[in-house]
């Protein structure tokens, strides 16, 4: 299976091809903006560099958010506009099971992907080992996260944070004598994780997937002006 993963939500751009379980080529470009200009010239690049044309493709995966608006809406119109014309199905991944898939699996039994998601928020989900979810994605304030992360974690499960926004969350739950792992895995979506996550996924329907929007976005689109 040949299966190009890229991601655009958040302060990064990066972008792999999968085949057959092994990375062929790779791309990471940290910006917090910039990302139309970026991603096409990447993809672009890394094709050429693996020897494989976009219709030669399985599947693409792409980051759907939670993240920034635009860069969510930049990935998915990347997706959509590969597709056109040909038969490869796309595969939305989250940006939160992606960050859980960066860590190593024998870390803790329960991750918990965390993104400072601004204004004194972040957005937040739990996974197994499996990266089955134990709770589901929500925006919530850093306190109300730690609630939430201690009570996933009864009965002794050890916790494992990962993201922008971990060390918000363990500021709260260290000092309650909660012990939490930071992990050392990138706190930025990874594309390689993107694909592999796309290529073990149930096969596309060929509905393009919807962003994952968490909260209304900072910026207002301009009203429509009353006659």
């Amino acid at each position: 299976m040949k299966v190009l993963g890229f991601d655009t939500a958040m302060a990064a751009c990066s972008a792999a091809i999968w085949c057959d379980g092994n990375i062929a080529a790779y791309r990471l470009v940290p910006q917090p903006r910039g990302h139309a200009e970026t991603i096409m010239p990447m993809i672009a690049d890394i094709c050429l560099e693996a020897g494989i044309a976009v219709s030669e493709l399985d599947r693409i995966g792409v980051t759907i958010g939670p993240g920034t608006f635009t860069g969510q809406r930049v990935g998915l119109a990347a997706a959509r506009a590969m597709v056109l014309g040909t038969k490869v199905g796309i595969v939305g991944v989250t940006t939160l099971r992606a960050l859980a898939a960066g860590v190593q699996p024998d870390s803790a039994p329960l991750i918990a992907s965390l993104i400072d998601a601004r204004r004194g928020e972040v957005y937040a989900q739990v996974f197994d080992r499996q990266l089955s979810p134990v709770m589901p994605p929500q925006v919530l304030t850093p306190e109300r996260a730690a609630r939430a992360l201690t009570a996933c974690a009864e009965g002794g499960n050890d916790l494992v944070l990962v993201g922008t926004g971990a060390l918000l969350v363990a500021d709260v739950m260290e000092p309650r004598g909660f012990t939490v792992t930071k992990s050392q895995a990138s706190p930025q979506p990874d594309a390689r994780h993107v694909a592999a996550l796309a290529a073990a996924a149930d096969t596309p329907d060929g509905i393009v997937p919807s962003p994952l929007y968490l909260r209304p976005p900072d910026a207002k689109l301009p009203g429509r002006k009353q006659d």
